[in-house]
């Protein structure tokens, strides 16, 4: 008998969100599930979920990477580019429509030290997924790199270590029935796994570096097999620390940022053991609280990134109930969020 995450986007992302946690459907009443209805703006990103938000030193801006996936409508992409958009803290633009083909669920980061923008793995369809490494910068655009590394991999998560210039990549699944748990660093050339022992073996998890201690860390996800997990690590470069074990905080499908501003790190979204998450998360250094602002309409596998530039957490779609992707644009100056235009 498969298993749920055995079973990669079948019909939708949504649909597997839902069987891949083990949960039902929220109820059609759930609470404020969708932002107020606007008209789509042509110019903007598509409806999106599973794609990813990343701060770009240099172009002074959050990019946003892959849109346009997690819908039942994926199959109208088939072929397409990569595309990157920039966020001015007004409105969108197009800054590259000229990338890999076009997926999600991978790992993207951001290299500060040497200005380039990390894609590795992903997938587009249940029957194709990625295993290859490429770079962007803005003078050169994408370049594909022809080396040995973590192989084929989605449901993954990249972050930068600004303390030690690499990119640490940890989890996802490689195939239908195989989930590592190794730990990979990308110098910029090479891929190295420089750990095989720590955080068990995981798909939907949060990660992102924390600047305050100057750490990698890891919420989250799920288990191979569904089980909603409630674990937190924090990865030095060496080795691999557990800073709290319990699952009263399970969650899923959620995303992990780190406000400069407020020095803490925030859990954005996702799925708890009812449904859609109501509450975002604060880490205040050894536990996990329920933050008391205003937040915007629950989601799942949205995107968000921290706009240094404007001090900002910038915050771009998701997925909600049923089929309904959205392609709203949030930020949160640390006191409120407020919808951009």
């Amino acid at each position: 008998m498969e298993t749920p995450f055995t079973l990669r986007r079948t019909l939708t992302l949504a649909a597997l969100v839902l069987v891949a946690c083990g949960e039902s459907a929220p109820p059609a009443d759930g609470g404020s599930t969708t932002p107020d209805a606007r008209p789509p703006d042509p110019t903007a990103p598509p409806p999106s979920a599973g794609h990813d938000l990343v701060y770009h030193d240099a172009v002074g801006a959050v990019l946003l990477v892959n849109a346009g996936l997690g819908g039942h409508n994926d199959a109208q992409m088939t072929g397409q580019p990569t595309r990157l958009w920039r966020w001015d803290g007004t409105r969108w633009s197009l800054l590259d429509s000229a990338g890999p083909p076009v997926r999600n669920l991978g790992g993207v980061a951001y290299d500060a030290r040497r200005d380039k923008l990390i894609l590795h793995g992903g997938t587009f369809s249940a029957a194709l997924s990625y295993g290859d490494t490429w770079e962007w910068d803005r003078q050169g655009g994408w370049r594909r790199f022809e080396v040995p590394g973590p192989g084929t991999r989605d449901h993954t998560q990249m972050t930068y270590d600004a303390d030690r210039g690499v990119v640490v990549l940890f989890g996802g699944q490689a195939s239908l029935a195989s989930f590592p748990g190794g730990t990979w660093e990308w110098d910029g050339a090479h891929w190295t796994e420089v750990a095989t022992v720590g955080p068990s073996p995981r798909v939907h998890h949060a990660m992102t570096y924390e600047l305050a201690s100057r750490r990698t860390v890891i919420f989250a996800g799920a288990a191979s097999g569904s089980i909603p997990l409630g674990d937190t690590w924090a990865w030095d470069g060496r080795a691999w620390t557990e800073l709290t074990s319990g699952a009263t905080a399970a969650r899923t499908h959620a995303r992990l940022a780190f406000h400069e501003q407020l020095g803490r790190l925030l859990l954005i979204g996702g799925m708890d053991m009812q449904g859609l998450a109501r509450n975002y998360l604060g880490w205040d250094g050894s536990t996990w609280r329920s933050e008391s602002f205003a937040q915007p309409p629950p989601r799942y596998l949205t995107g968000v990134a921290y706009d240094r530039n404007r001090q900002r957490l910038v915050m771009f779609g998701g997925g909600t109930t049923g089929d309904e992707l959205l392609a709203d644009t949030w930020e949160f100056d640390g006191v409120t969020w407020a919808r951009a235009p």
